[in-house]
């Protein structure tokens, strides 16, 4: 079937234009949970930017669906790689209904899930979230001013812009009745006033 032969281009194939293009020609049926589940299990695991906003920018007609299923892989999978591309594909697609898998992020004992927790934890704005975000700032304050995590903050921050950018020009490419316009958001620009982690 046609079917699994992009899925295994897509889960194993180490050729990023091959794995776009599984994308491309799985697109129309991500209306099938299964499928929908693997590529987003996909988009948790793969390094490349590039594939990442083609299976974001072609996720923009199942949007709330993609979404419980990021949640579900950030709050119950048992790998931290899993956890922090979930959190970062909701942080990615400006999805905010995962206040509690975020809040829950903040505690988790890899530092890299943490890490992405509270880079998405921006996009919420009630109290609770912002004081989580504050102590969370302040029992890192330690290692906020140095100069090696500034420095890799704000690459974070333009591989994250490059992302978006990627996401909507493919999704602009692809050949769709009307698509509706994708909206992805990156989080605001880092900066530091003394030893204190300030956002745009």
């Amino acid at each position: 079937m046609d079917h699994d032969r992009y899925m295994n281009d897509l889960k194993n194939s180490r050729d990023i234009k091959t794995q776009i293009q599984a994308v491309n020609r799985l697109a129309d049926r991500l209306g099938d949970a299964q499928v929908l589940h693997e590529v987003c299990r996909v988009a948790c695991e793969t390094r490349s930017h590039q594939v990442r906003g083609t299976i974001l920018a072609a996720m923009t007609s199942h949007m709330d669906a993609a979404s419980r299923i990021f949640i579900e892989l950030a709050e119950y999978s048992p790998r931290e790689d899993i956890r922090t591309g979930a959190l970062m594909n909701l942080s990615l697609a400006g999805w905010r209904n995962a206040r509690a898998v975020v809040m829950k992020g903040l505690l988790d004992p890899s530092p890299a899930v943490r890490l992405a927790a509270f880079l998405h934890i921006g996009l919420y704005l009630d109290a609770d979230a912002l004081e989580a975000f504050k102590r969370f700032a302040e029992c890192h304050r330690s290692v906020m001013p140095s100069p090696h995590l500034k420095q890799r903050i704000v690459q974070s921050w333009h591989w994250t812009k490059r992302i978006c950018l990627q996401a909507a020009k493919n999704h602009n490419r692809m050949d769709l009745h009307k698509p509706p316009k994708l909206q992805v958001v990156a989080p605001p620009m880092p900066r530091w006033s003394g030893a204190v982690l300030e956002t745009d």
